[in-house]
């Protein structure tokens, strides 16, 4: 398992994404959902900043680099979106959502098993 802490707008900010395989990621949310919530997919994003804590992006390693690829830039929007709601950011030409996903694309990337 691997758990990169990706840094976003500010060193303030970031989002944790953990890729491993589900077991692993299931050991990763306990306490914070449903385990069984990730069964049959590839990843989910999990808001927890009203909780104190950064965005949780989780995806399951174990399916085709492709499908990781994709699933990371998916649930990378949903936190982005999530870090916005937080701040009450307009986002109009939609500049800060983009750079934060191609953020957790560069420091997400490597980790991929191709």
């Amino acid at each position: 398992m691997k758990r990169i802490k990706v840094p976003i707008f500010t060193e303030e900010y970031f989002i944790i994404v953990i890729i491993g395989n589900l077991e692993e990621l299931k050991k990763a949310v306990k306490g914070k959902v449903d385990a069984k919530y990730l069964d049959n997919k590839r990843g989910i994003c999990l808001d927890t900043l009203r909780n104190g804590e950064p965005p949780l992006i989780l995806i399951n390693g174990d399916y085709e680099y492709s499908h990781c690829i994709s699933t990371i830039a998916h649930e990378a929007s949903h936190a982005m979106d999530d870090i916005k709601d937080y701040l009450n950011i307009k986002d109009i030409n939609g500049e800060f959502h983009a750079h934060g996903i191609s953020s957790v694309l560069r420091h997400t990337l490597k980790y991929i098993k191709i």
